[in-house]
């Protein structure tokens, strides 16, 4: 199934399939001039007539452009991905585990975000010295910074990348689940 939307603000038709199209709609598509964007999940293409009728072809619309869906104006997002509201994080440490959250607050450009770093709650506790713990979205612990989003050369062949805040803490996207921590005080 294929749905299309009519995108005002950039003169684009923009197409969003629910699974892969086939082959042969995808070289139908790049034909015409419809390119994917892989962090938007579809095909996009500045509106003309001859992209409308395949866009309309595909979609099984016949929608003209006051009936047509118009494409709500996105929140900006990194070449990455990364958008506010993202959280990053980094374990470091030698004879313990530190662990530290940073909250996306704002995307600068494709490359650069703005970042504060949160403070932790403890979820499970395993001794005196060690447990786990998650990110406080409301408890911010410093002034926001920018900082620039990297790859390496493994990144970018395994589609990762890395936010360095020091010589020791290197950000990537938290997982969700609880992180172990360790200390010796």
């Amino acid at each position: 199934m294929c749905t299309m939307a009519i995108n005002q603000e950039l003169n684009g038709i923009e197409l969003t399939f629910e699974g892969k199209p086939a082959e042969e709609i995808r070289e139908a598509m790049k034909a015409a001039g419809f390119r994917w964007h892989r962090m938007k999940k579809l095909w996009y293409a500045k509106n003309t007539a001859d992209r409308k009728a395949l866009a309309e072809k595909l979609s099984g619309s016949s929608a003209t452009p006051a009936q047509a869906p118009v494409a709500k104006k996105s929140e900006p997002v990194s070449k990455f991905g990364i958008k506010a509201g993202d959280i990053l994080t980094d374990s470091w440490g030698y004879e313990q585990t530190n662990v530290e959250f940073y909250l996306v607050t704002k995307i600068i450009s494709a490359c650069k975000i703005e970042i504060v770093e949160l403070g932790h709650i403890e979820t499970e506790t395993n001794s005196a010295m060690s447990g786990y713990v998650i990110p406080d979205q409301h408890n911010r612990i410093s002034d926001p910074i920018q900082k620039t989003v990297s790859q390496d050369s493994y990144e970018k062949a395994n589609g990762g990348w890395h936010v360095k805040i020091s010589s020791c803490i290197s950000l990537t996207p938290w997982d969700g689940q609880p992180c172990f921590q360790s200390s010796w005080y």
